[in-house]
């Protein structure tokens, strides 16, 4: 490991680089991608999460919200690559949102600030079920974002 990672600080770099951004594609952004209905690859996924996290009896968090509250402030590198894994997901989302009203799918949304939105409540519903060792934030918060996007969906 020294070999590889002379400092702590560069373990956590290739971690944020390898293991975290790996997670968000695998979890978000492909199935994203590869979904052809945009709010129900979105529910399948918060689906995915809770089934997951049932399973496992403990909830430890999304990796890229644990990193981004415990590091971003003390170093400028690893906070710009956290950021940059954000950013990739908010685009992800944002296009998707774009594709769908290019398709007349969905009126009157602004497809980033929606992305922004969702990214939002999901890491903030996973503080919260991390600190209650529950599911039911997540719960809650895939319920509400469903009403939303049905009411904007057509």
């Amino acid at each position: 490991m020294a070999h590889h990672f002379p400092a702590k600080r560069e373990l956590g770099l290739a971690v944020i680089r390898d293991r975290v951004a790996e997670a968000v594609r695998q979890t978000w952004i492909d199935p994203l991608r590869i979904s052809s209905d945009t709010p129900t690859a979105i529910d399948q996924i918060f689906t995915e999460i809770i089934s997951e996290l049932s399973e496992n009896g403990s909830v430890s968090g999304c990796p890229l919200n644990n990193m981004a509250i415990e590091v971003s402030r003390h170093d400028d590198e690893m906070q710009q690559a956290l950021g940059a894994i954000f950013e990739a997901w908010e685009e992800a989302l944002a296009a998707r949102f774009q594709e769908d009203i290019r398709l007349k799918r969905v009126a009157g949304i602004q497809p980033g600030s929606l992305a922004t939105l969702i990214i939002a409540a999901y890491s903030g519903a996973m503080a919260m079920a991390k600190a209650n060792q529950h599911t039911r934030p997540l719960v809650n918060c895939q319920a509400e974002i469903a009403a939303l996007l049905a009411s904007k969906y057509v």
